[in-house]
């Protein structure tokens, strides 16, 4: 009964933590070297997920994003 979030960042390079939150739960990830992630294993819902980065750079939250049963979710390229 779970799906998944995916997506990646701009700037390349950056490490940044992802964190889709539903209902006061978290789940997390972080960026990898391209700037891509998967949060996996994610109950059906609908979620906020934030993209932190290392400072001087700004989070960003995306909100209402719904995980279906089975489903990567793809977010596309945010923008940092």
């Amino acid at each position: 009964m779970s799906g998944s979030i995916r997506g990646s960042i701009t700037p390349i390079g950056v490490i940044a933590l992802v964190t889709a939150t539903s209902n006061g739960v978290n789940f997390s990830s972080v960026t990898n070297a391209n700037g891509d992630f998967l949060i996996d294993g994610i109950p059906v819902g609908t979620y906020d997920v934030t993209v932190t980065p290392d400072l001087p750079l700004l989070s960003v939250t995306v909100t209402g994003i719904k995980v279906t049963l089975g489903v990567s979710t793809n977010l596309g390229t945010l923008a940092l």
